[in-house]
């Protein structure tokens, strides 16, 4: 199982700062083994494997 979220560059045709702030925390946080994120033309894809969401729910969690 994986997560992906694609962020489209913005009505200008330039991707916002944030969304690749975005790719880069999760990577930190979650590690570059369970985040990968990828820029082109068009925006970023930010892909979570099976082990990082587990993890960034564990993180986001109400109870933890």
């Amino acid at each position: 199982m994986n997560a992906n979220v694609t962020i489209s560059n913005n009505e200008d045709g330039w991707l916002e700062l944030i969304a690749m702030e975005l790719g880069v925390r999760l990577s930190e946080v979650l590690g570059p083994d369970h985040v990968q994120a990828m820029a082109n033309a068009y925006g970023i894809t930010i892909d979570i494997d099976d082990e990082g969401i587990r993890e960034l729910l564990r993180l986001i969690s109400r109870e933890g």
